[in-house]
């Protein structure tokens, strides 16, 4: 099967069981559930979910991680997460989680001949977590490398293996970023209350498909000013699905997987609300 194969197989698989999509029934006795969440869905089907910004800086890194976080707990789910915050160097979710520098997605794209070989030994296992990551490569050289049939490919493979993909995207608008945001099956696009990322938001509504599943999240952390008017929001058809608010030097916390502590801010009283949005 080549890779633009996995391009028409990715087209119409969709949310629903079957299509070899890993659907689970959620463990509704989990500790993890807020009672909210218990009553907003009964079956998990898998999802692609993909976090962008409009703006530099937002915290989408944060937020991935935090969701990924949260979400491993419902029950026994599988999660994978993908950086394709591509630079020289390790990545900025990297350094926070003090990672090796491999296995990354060089891996993936030297040994592309093998296909599913090739996307098993780009994963770095976080037993500490509970979540599989796989890392952009160490250079701009070898990014250059991963083309669009490459992330089909990619994409196909993970849906075989994960409940849960949580691709953290770069502010860009190449041809990766694109194809990412259009596999998905849940978009979150994560944004300060300013004026200029809700127009922006409104000119990206044109390069995507219509059937994803859309969503705002408000990021207040540092204090910004509350711009946003529900005039706004209407005229753009995304809810809003949380805002995050001020969080004060005193009352910041970090991500901790028994005593190792991370550079992630914590963000998991967020996230039951936010689950329950994106998941129902």
């Amino acid at each position: 099967m080549g890779p633009r194969d996995y391009r028409r197989i990715l087209s119409v698989i969709d949310n629903n069981a079957g299509a070899g999509e890993k659907n689970m029934m959620m463990d509704l006795n989990s500790n993890a559930l807020t009672d909210s969440v218990k009553q907003s869905f009964k079956i998990i089907n898998q999802q692609v979910i993909s976090v962008f910004s409009l703006q530099g800086g937002v915290g989408k890194t944060t937020l991935a991680f935090n969701l990924a976080f949260y979400l491993k707990d419902l029950c026994k789910l599988k999660i994978l997460v993908i950086d394709l915050n591509f630079s020289e160097g390790k990545s900025d979710l990297s350094l926070a989680l003090g990672l090796p520098e491999t296995p990354n997605l060089s891996c993936y794209i030297e040994r592309i001949t093998d296909d599913y070989d090739a996307f098993l030994g780009s994963i770095l296992s976080l037993k500490k977590f509970n979540i599989d990551f796989i890392q952009p490569p160490l250079s701009i050289f070898q990014s250059d490398k991963f083309g669009v049939d490459m992330l089909d490919n990619l994409i196909y493979h993970a849906r075989n293996e994960y409940n849960f993909i949580i691709a953290d995207i770069p502010y860009r608008y190449d041809n990766i970023s694109l194809e990412m945001l259009n596999l998905s099956t849940v978009l979150i696009f994560l944004m300060f209350p300013s004026p200029g990322a809700f127009g922006r938001i409104e000119s990206l509504k044109r390069l995507l498909q219509g059937t994803q599943k859309k969503g705002i999240i408000i990021n207040n952390v540092f204090g910004l000013s509350d711009f946003y008017s529900d005039a706004i929001i209407d005229d753009l058809e995304i809810p809003v699905l949380c805002s995050i608010p001020f969080i004060g030097n005193e009352k910041k916390n970090f991500l901790r997987a028994g005593k190792l502590r991370t550079g992630i801010l914590d963000l998991q009283k967020e996230m039951p609300g936010l689950a329950g949005k994106v998941l129902q």
